[in-house]
């Protein structure tokens, strides 16, 4: 089926929200709005890094982080230069 009063070619947002309410039917459709979800949700992100390099050793290199970011993680790496 179609989209209620509109054109071929789509609907405008009052179109659409004139249908808010209401209860569905295939011939008859509604669009539903959702009232319990906030419309943003904030994000905590925490990253914490630490570089440690031996003085005796040139080009030696190795990097630890950790953090928070929608879930822990925790990596780090080793690395040399020439």
């Amino acid at each position: 089926m179609g989209k209620p009063g509109c054109a071929p070619g789509g609907c405008s947002d009052a179109q659409l929200a004139a249908t808010e309410g209401g209860i569905d039917d295939p011939s008859d459709p509604h669009r539903f709005r959702e009232s319990n979800v906030p419309p943003a949700l904030p994000i905590v992100n925490v990253i914490l890094g630490m570089d440690f390099r031996l003085p005796h050793v040139r080009g030696w290199e190795a990097k630890i982080e950790g953090g928070f970011y929608d879930a822990f993680f925790l990596g780090g790496g080793v690395g040399y230069t020439f």
